[in-house]
Order: structure tokens, then sequence, then C-alpha cells
């Protein structure tokens, strides 16, 4: 390992301006990839966490009553997803002309009459907007760890072609190159390459894996909305409140 790194320190040092500046470079882009995965890959790791806490908390329970065990940290998708449409629900009963409505979601837990198919559309148009912002939130930084990922090994391969290249013309200006004398530029030329690669394969680890865990997580969100959307409608005829305020009863559709 020592004798490794003393290689690589004696072809960076016999390497010119251009090759210096792209392994230096390239030495930035790997402590902001290696930043990028950590904070990335600790976060997952708390979504998937509170992903797990919701879907046990959701399957024990009915939709009407996860609004009293939300967490209200914003790195939570499913729960943020789900405030979305009880809250667009409450706000679709606090609209509604039968009176009391919305005290009988408080109380009960239970619809006081069916959803309206404009209704329903207003409650997932408001869980899908959830739904994209934490998408966007999750994908955030992203962009740049691919960015590294595809532009490393180019920027690799960009010094080692220009180090080769400046090889060959200093031998056309030698009457007899020696081998010893190529020996040193070929090896810095290469170091660019080397480190490029260093870069960008545990980049593409990091970022194929985190993106994996993003592409997870917005599928259990879309499974959720559909769910949450169909759950509510069998909610429907699950509960009936005998008379509302002012001795009227509910309608058995709206």
């Amino acid at each position: 390992m020592g004798e490794a790194l003393s290689v690589l320190g004696k072809a960076f040092f016999a390497s010119d301006a251009l090759g210096k500046a792209i392994v230096l470079l390239l030495v930035v882009a790997s402590l902001w990839s290696w930043s990028i995965i950590l904070l990335k890959w600790t976060s997952m790791v708390k979504v998937r966490r509170g992903c797990r806490r919701f879907m046990r908390s959701y399957q024990n329970s009915s939709p009407l009553k996860m609004g009293v065990s939300l967490s209200e940290d914003d790195e939570m998708p499913l729960d943020c997803v789900c405030r979305a449409g009880i809250e667009s629900l409450k706000e679709v009963l606090a609209r509604s002309e039968l009176r009391g409505s919305y005290s009988v979601l408080e109380m009960y837990f239970k619809l006081p009459r069916a959803l309206t198919s404009a209704e329903v559309e207003k409650i997932r148009s408001s869980m899908v907007r959830a739904m994209n912002i934490q998408r966007i939130r999750l994908e955030d930084m992203m962009v740049t760890l691919s960015t590294i990922v595809t532009l490393a090994p180019f920027a690799g391969l960009l010094g080692t072609v220009w180090g080769v290249m400046m090889v060959f013309f200093q031998m056309g200006m030698t009457k007899r190159p020696e081998i010893s004398d190529m020996a040193p530029g070929v090896s810095s030329a290469l170091l660019t390459t080397v480190i490029g690669l260093l870069v960008a394969i545990p980049a593409v680890v990091g970022n194929n894996m985190i993106t994996g865990d993003i592409d997870r997580t917005c599928d259990q969100m879309e499974i959720f909305v559909d769910d949450f959307l169909a759950s509510l409608q069998l909610e429907e005829n699950l509960y009936r409140p005998p008379a509302m305020e002012g001795g009227m009863t509910p309608p058995a559709n709206a």
C-alpha cells in the first residue's frame, strides 16, 4: 500500500499543469461525492424506518384515524402524503352543506356521507402534489452525484490522452528516445485515469443504492395514495350517524 502511494505521488509530481489540475479536481469531486453519499444514505435510513413505522400504524388503523399518529417530521414521505390527504378531506367536508359533517369526522373518525367524484379527485390531487414535493426532496443532490459518476472517468481519460500526446510529442523532438525517458510521462498520464476510476466506482455504487431506495419509496407513496382513496370509499358504508345537528339525517349519497 505504501509503495502504491509512493508511485502515485511520484506520478503526480511528474505530471504537467493540466494533469495535476485534473487530479486535484477529481480529488475534490471524490470528497464531494462521498459527502453526498453519506448524507443521502443517512437520510434514506431514516426514511425507511419512518415508512415501516407508518405502514405498521396504517395496517392496524383506519385511514381517518391516521391523522392523530402522524409524524411532524417533513422528512417522513408517507406521513406528509397522508397528512395532505386528511387535510384535503377536512377542507372538503368543511365546505359541505350538510351541517356537522366536519364534527362527525373529528369525533367518530368516520365519513358522514359519500364523497363525490370531484371531491375524491380534489383529495387525490392534494396527495399527488405532496408526493411530488417529497420526490423532489428525496432526489435532491442526486443529479450532482450522477454528474460526478459520469464525468470522473472522462476527466481521467482526458488527462491520459493529453499526457500520452505530450510524451509522443517529446519523443518526436528527440533523435533517439529511450524507454526510461518515456516511462515517467506515460505513468503520469495514466495517473488521471486511475484517479478517475477510483472516484467513479464508489460513486456509482452509492448512486445506484440510493436511487433504488428513492424509487422504492416513491412506489410506496403511489401505492398508498390509491389505497387511501379506496379505503375512503369503503369507509362511506361503515358508519352513518343517527342524526345530524338540527335534526337532519345524512343523505345516503351526495
